[in-house]
């Protein structure tokens, strides 16, 4: 008699994945609410310059979300996770 409260083998690995990017999510709420404009303290350049605004920080992290979608769902792996981590790691 098969035992019902054990996830089917095809449902683990999309639990996972969804586990993931809700944790992905709360990682971008979090990091929003550290961001507070008008912080006469910081003043970026290079890179930062670019994200300093909101516009451009929301812009760089719905790319980054779209690419971790892109890397979970298998398009093009081969660059879409390496481009998700860069991603990740600048936002």
């Amino acid at each position: 008699m098969k035992n019902r409260l054990q996830p089917s083998p095809t449902f683990a690995p999309l639990l996972t994945y969804a586990l993931q990017f809700a944790l992905l999510l709360r990682r971008v709420c979090q990091a929003t609410t550290l961001v507070q404009p008008g912080c006469h303290s910081f003043e970026p350049v290079g890179l930062a310059n670019a994200l300093a605004s909101n516009i451009y920080l929301r812009k760089w992290k719905l790319a980054t979300i779209g690419l971790n979608i892109a890397f979970i769902l298998g398009w093009q792996f081969s660059w879409t996770g390496p481009a998700f981590s860069v991603g990740l790691l600048f936002s």
